[in-house]
């Protein structure tokens, strides 16, 4: 059975766990259409799919859809660690070493102090 969410629940789920990694508000993707938005976006349908949009410069960039919470969960938080990584390993990068190193260990440490909940 399908259970329907409302955009404020996944808002209200996604400021939750953001929180819990300390997520910069930029970072979080805007709710419903928005209009001259750049960056990441969810969007809700009547029959409960949720889709998480990619818009640059007015134009859709790619769109996933799924109709689990869950897993748009995952999509949401696997681009903002993603980002969060990538920011730290600039602070802290290792001379002669593959930055992926640090960046995909600083990502895994973000995932599971959501994945603790």
């Amino acid at each position: 059975m399908l259970t329907q969410v409302s955009l404020e629940h996944i808002k209200w789920k996604i400021e939750e766990l953001a929180s819990k990694i300390g997520a910069p508000a930029q970072l979080l993707p805007a709710y419903g259409h928005a209009i001259d938005h750049d960056g990441f976006m969810i969007l809700l349908q009547p029959s409960g799919q949720m889709h998480y949009v990619f818009m640059e410069r007015g134009k859709e960039f790619s769109r996933k859809t799924t109709n689990d919470l869950d897993t748009l969960l995952y999509w949401v938080f696997d681009d903002i660690t993603f980002a969060m990584a990538g920011d730290y390993e600039l602070k802290h990068r290792v001379i002669d070493q593959d930055p992926r190193r640090v960046q995909f260990t600083k990502q895994e440490n973000l995932l599971a102090l959501i994945s603790s909940t």
